[in-house]
């Protein structure tokens, strides 16, 4: 069955379909996730003990993972509504990519960059190009449909199709092997292949971290809402009308 995605001026044209996981389950439909559970509660500053030469222990304050104009505070969870933690990660992304426009953007795998979720928080901060939505892939080497989808959004994103407000980041967990976890290799060949050519930033997740937000079917998509870091939207499977529906519906409820 072949669905159509209206995002912008363009149209995405995919069916919906989706891998099974790497321990040997059956694809999915492109269907919502699970519920999920929740994570851990985030939050508080950290107080370190230093003990001194002389045997004294002096109080120092650890610099804190969340607050106002850092992250938002827990507790984090899994599940649609819920807010996500700051996940970190080693991956590619051109310079300055927060900021960049989609059209603005290269590939650029000559350096391997620390990433994160924080990154996008707020959009980037002052002299952005304002983002409001982050649009995660979660793809794997082995699967199919991980191929088509990445394909089809970059050949968008190169055409300026996508929303100005919104920042693609693909989530690279695993090696053309099903269990095979990614590399710095890998994920090379992934970005450089001549079939995506990928100018959004490549993650990637070689402990699966993103394991704990879907079960079933790869790639797995969602939608972060950057002012308040909560998940809006979640799915397995390849289903773009469905992610181009939930994006539109957000950035309309933001007056965009």
């Amino acid at each position: 069955m072949m669905r159509v995605l209206h995002i912008g001026m363009v149209v995405f044209a995919l069916a919906v379909v989706g891998c099974g996981d790497s321990t040997g389950g059956t694809g999915g439909t492109g269907g919502t996730g699970g519920t999920g559970g929740t994570g851990g509660t985030g939050g508080a500053d950290v107080d370190a003990s230093v003990p001194d030469v002389d045997g004294a222990v002096d109080e120092v304050d650890a610099a804190p993972t969340c607050g106002p104009g850092i992250y938002p505070c827990g507790p984090y969870g899994t599940a649609q509504g819920d807010v996500i933690e700051d996940h970190v990660y080693k991956g590619f992304a051109d310079e300055g990519w927060v900021c960049k426009k989609p059209m603005d953007m290269v590939r650029d795998t000559s350096v391997v960059r620390d990433l994160s979720f924080g990154d996008l928080y707020r959009g980037g901060g002052e002299g952005c190009e304002k983002k409001v939505l982050a649009w995660v892939m979660v793809s794997a080497g082995w699967c199919g449909p991980c191929h088509e989808e990445v394909a089809s959004t970059q050949a968008q994103y190169e055409k300026g199709a996508i929303p100005p407000g919104v920042v693609i980041i693909d989530i690279l967990a695993e090696t053309d092997t099903p269990g095979d976890p990614v590399t710095e290799e890998f994920a090379k060949v992934w970005a450089d292949n001549n079939k995506f050519k990928l100018t959004f930033p490549i993650f990637m997740d070689p402990e699966f971290t993103m394991g704990k937000y879907f079960d079933d079917a790869w790639p797995f998509n969602m939608l972060i809402d950057l002012e308040t870091m909560q998940i809006v939207f979640r799915q397995t499977g390849t289903n773009l009308p469905a992610v181009g529906q939930a994006m539109n519906s957000f950035l309309q409820s933001k007056g965009l």
